[in-house]
């Protein structure tokens, strides 16, 4: 499920007032900082785990390029490019066949950026 709702500032109160009673393991933000709270909050089951929007670790990087013009800025968006072609060729799929091709196609890109 996707939600999207307004609150007139940044802090991780809002997140934590807007999540209470969620009892669903993963949280997908555009990283904001303030949401790491969301990790250590008090809960009666597992604690959150953030899963970070590409599209929104992508635009650091564009303005990085346009900015210094790194070639590590470039590669990083060739790398996020690849995963966004994998994402567009198991849209519509069923859950299984997306991960498998995750697993298979994604997870190779994405253990590349960590050297």
């Amino acid at each position: 499920m996707v939600m999207f709702r307004y609150e007139p500032g940044w802090g991780a109160g809002h997140a934590l007032r807007f999540f209470k009673g969620y009892r669903g393991q993963f949280v997908q933000c555009n990283g904001y900082e303030a949401y790491e709270k969301l990790t250590k909050a008090d809960r009666t089951v597992s604690p959150w785990v953030l899963v970070h929007c590409w599209t929104h670790r992508r635009r650091r990087f564009v303005k990085r390029l346009k900015k210094d013009g790194l070639p590590i800025a470039e590669e990083t968006l060739r790398q996020i490019a690849e995963l966004n072609t994998v994402e567009k060729s198991v849209r519509g799929l069923p859950a299984e066949a997306r991960l498998a091709a995750r697993h298979e196609l994604s997870a190779p890109v994405i253990a590349a950026f960590w050297p």
